[in-house]
């Protein structure tokens, strides 16, 4: 699973950045940033990298993704993980727009592995003007095949400019709050994830 991983997140990125953008329909990006944790058993800072496509027409959006962090964990001072996810959205307004999709992510240390899928649902906002535009997305994130940690909870995501624009760097904020267990049976505990990245849309 972890060569199949990497083989994805390879392919996508490559692939994004020799597909030619086709107006405002259909869009392939680049992306790289930081990811901030607290409270969520990692390190509080690591770097990420990784690519994904978007299509926007003008009742329907969705998003592919996949991106590596290097953020480890502090109970064995390693870590890497890789995610994968699709998100689609139908808009019954110019800015209005809900749906869904889901994530699979995997985490590779030392001593273990794990790999989840998340479900996701939520909706958005898009704010558009001559002269500026913005996206504010918000997900409620569930637990799915989280057995063993069971993490949810809801993540915000903000654009800026809207991706609805034509423009190529694009600022994404994406902000989680979750609830998790830190061992099977033990009480439940709060984390933070935040992700700041520069898009850059071909």
């Amino acid at each position: 699973m972890r060569t199949i991983l990497f083989s994805i997140a390879i392919a996508v990125s490559s692939f994004t950045a020799i597909l030619p953008a086709q107006g405002q329909l259909f869009g392939s990006y680049v992306t790289g940033g930081l990811n901030l944790t607290r409270d969520m058993g990692y390190h509080p800072t690591a770097v990420l990298g990784g690519g994904g496509l978007q299509m926007e027409a003008n009742h329907f959006l969705a998003t592919f993704e996949s991106f590596v962090d290097d953020s480890h964990k502090l109970d064995s001072g390693t870590g890497l993980t890789a995610r994968v996810q699709g998100v689609a959205f139908y808009r019954p307004t110019k800015n209005l727009f809900f749906g869904g999709g889901v994530g699979y992510s995997a985490l590779w240390t030392a001593p273990y592995n794990k790999n989840v899928w998340h479900p996701r649902a939520g909706a958005g906002y898009d704010r558009l003007s001559e002269s500026f535009s913005i996206r504010a997305q918000a997900e409620y994130v569930f637990a799915g095949t989280d057995h063993f940690n069971g993490l949810q909870g809801p993540e915000f995501n903000v654009y800026l400019p809207s991706p609805r624009s034509h423009a190529h760097w694009i600022y994404r904020e994406t902000i989680g709050t979750y609830h998790f267990y830190t061992t099977m049976g033990s009480p439940g505990t709060f984390g933070t994830e935040a992700r700041f990245t520069m898009m850059y849309r071909f």
